[in-house]
């Protein structure tokens, strides 16, 4: 077989193939080598046998999804295997199909890019994208791109050099840690992981108190309710998770979401629970019996979060349709849409008192919204890539920021000036969070790992 080194793997439709060259040329013009069927086959040898090593001998695989890949048995088999190898995996999304179950077990933690209606308008940025993930941010350069992906302006409001502040490490998940939060008095954090668990630590110790387990896939959330004697987690195994917080015990899962769901967060009262799908909808549920009391069911794509407001009279959302909705906890219906991202939202939550919201979002920025008036406020620049995160302290008056760019920020959320940024991960961080006095964070990674970063410094 051959031996010429590729850096990526591109698996697409036989009915795709026109975008899949035109991926490949992209990549190859900017300096990154690729394998792709037809062109780098050996005649005469099975594909069969020559898939699987192309794959594995490959840094990531470049997935061109569509209606077509999606009920392609080798698309799925090719996907399978890079999921087996630990390869990183790019869905680029050139149409608007729901993805399968089988597509979506091996998938669903990956960052897709959305690329319709008009895929040739995204090759740069997957470009860029690939550079970045394999660590070649100087093809970035020598091609012009890096202008085109990141505000020089916004860079500018970033302080130059990052301050390693000291962080508690902590270690025990075997996958991707997704969410991580403290809880009400601050004393414990609780984790979810794709290692398909939720873990209990001491804040202080770092030691795990107590690891959770009845999830039959991985777990994209978890977080405590106010007065901290439960956990509420969210699954791709399509369930919602009511944990007690002493004992670890589950009584039973809530069911009813049609695909995985990507977050479940307590009403401040504890008496109810709101969750948010790649089905489209969020779903309310009552805490004591698991019964569904609602579907809200507007957004046009994915729903990636939903929490209640402080008063626990609205629900705000996020959604891969690049909009923030707010509804009426009471009546159900949505009262407000917010416009403004141009890529995924992937979080959007209320201040402690409620005025505001603010949003993490693909495109790069964090934003900050009028939650009564859906007017955006202000919108901070400076993370070089997807933000997934965004959070408010709890005196409101800091912004917390996770990026794919392995970096946690803290903004001020008046003058939308970056006044640290905190690094440390060595992989993606998929989320961070205030502690209850406001004086420590804690972020959680896609290198396994939770950090607790102390800022007390900044209250000096």
């Amino acid at each position: 077989m051959s031996k010429k080194q590729h850096d990526i793997f591109i698996s697409y439709s036989s009915k795709d193939k026109p975008v899949a060259d035109a991926v490949c040329r992209a990549l190859e013009e900017s300096g990154i080598p690729c394998w792709i069927a037809p062109r780098n086959a050996i005649p005469g040898i099975d594909y069969e046998e020559q898939i699987p090593p192309a794959i594995k001998s490959s840094q990531a695989m470049v997935l061109i999804f569509s209606a077509n890949s999606n009920i392609s048995n080798h698309v799925q088999s090719e996907v399978r295997i890079a999921f087996n190898a630990k390869k990183h995996r790019i869905p680029f999304v050139i149409d608007s199909t729901q993805m399968s179950d089988g597509l979506d077990y091996y998938l669903g933690s990956s960052h897709w890019l959305v690329a319709y209606p008009d895929y040739r308008e995204k090759t740069c940025e997957l470009v860029a994208s690939v550079c970045r993930l394999l660590g070649k941010e100087h093809l970035l350069k020598e091609k012009s791109l890096l202008r085109e992906m990141v505000n020089e302006e916004a860079v500018l409001m970033v302080e130059p050099h990052p301050i390693h502040c000291h962080a508690k490490t902590l270690e025990g998940h075997a996958d991707t840690v997704y969410s991580a939060a403290f809880s009400p008095d601050g004393k414990k954090i609780v984790s979810a992981s794709l290692d398909k668990t939720v873990r209990i630590w001491d804040t202080e110790t770092g030691i795990c108190l107590n690891i959770l387990k009845g999830h039959a896939s991985k777990v994209h959330s978890a977080t405590f309710n106010t007065d901290g004697t439960q956990i509420v987690s969210a699954s791709l195994d399509k369930t919602i998770r009511i944990w007690d917080a002493t004992t670890g015990e589950c009584n039973r899962p809530l069911t009813g979401h049609p695909s995985n769901v990507r977050s479940a967060a307590f009403s401040p009262d504890g008496t109810r629970i709101v969750s948010a799908s790649p089905d489209k909808t969020i779903r309310i549920w009552i805490t004591r019996s698991g019964n569904c009391l609602a579907i809200l069911n507007e957004h046009t794509h994915w729903v990636y979060y939903a929490t209640f407001s402080p008063d626990g009279t609205r629900i705000v959302s996020a959604s891969l349709d690049k909009t923030i909705r707010i509804w009426d906890a009471e009546t159900k219906k949505c009262i407000n849409i917010l416009k403004g991202h141009t890529k995924t939202v992937r979080t959007a939550i209320f201040s402690p008192d409620g005025k505001r919201i603010v949003s993490a979002s693909q495109d790069e920025t964090v934003r900050i919204w009028d939650a009564q008036t859906g007017e955006c406020i202000r919108t901070l620049e400076g993370h070089e890539n997807w933000v997934l995160f965004a959070a408010f302290s709890p005196d409101g008056k800091r912004i917390v920021s996770a990026s794919q760019d392995k970096t946690i920020r803290i903004w001020d959320a008046q003058t939308g000036k970056c006044i640290r940024t905190l690094e440390g991960h060595e992989k993606c961080v998929y989320s961070a969070a205030f502690s209850p006095d406001g004086k420590k964070i804690v972020s959680a990674s896609q290198d396994k790992t939770i950090r607790i970063w102390d800022i007390s410094d900044l209250y000096q």
